[in-house]
């Protein structure tokens, strides 16, 4: 059996021993690390059911855009006044979309 080749053989490690314990690569990637696993920020107490209500909102909004994309459907009504208002709740949930990003600035 050739021994120098088998994986199982045990011999003396002939490497020497590096006693260079600069610990500073590791700090620097630790703290990288650490930067990237912050919590998210929390609001303060009496805000915290804010992003519940925002995202009713949106979800309010998304139906009523559904809506009014079916009632399009029917030839009795005015196409243009369909479209003016779909603009105006495509505006109102571009502004709720950018309330949490204010929200955000207040954290804890």
């Amino acid at each position: 059996m050739n021994t120098d080749n088998s994986p199982y053989s045990v011999k003396p490690d002939t490497k020497n021993i590096k006693f260079d314990f600069d610990p500073s690569d590791q700090l620097h990637k630790y703290k990288e690390d650490e930067a990237q696993q912050k919590a998210d920020l929390i609001l303060p107490h009496e805000m915290t059911n804010i992003i519940k209500f925002l995202s009713d909102t949106f979800g309010s909004l998304a139906e009523i855009h559904g809506i009014l994309l079916a009632a399009g459907n029917n030839g009795e009504i005015n196409k243009h006044v369909l479209d003016t208002i779909t603009n105006k709740i495509d505006k109102v949930n571009e502004i709720v979309l950018d309330i949490p990003k204010d929200l955000a600035k207040i954290g804890i």
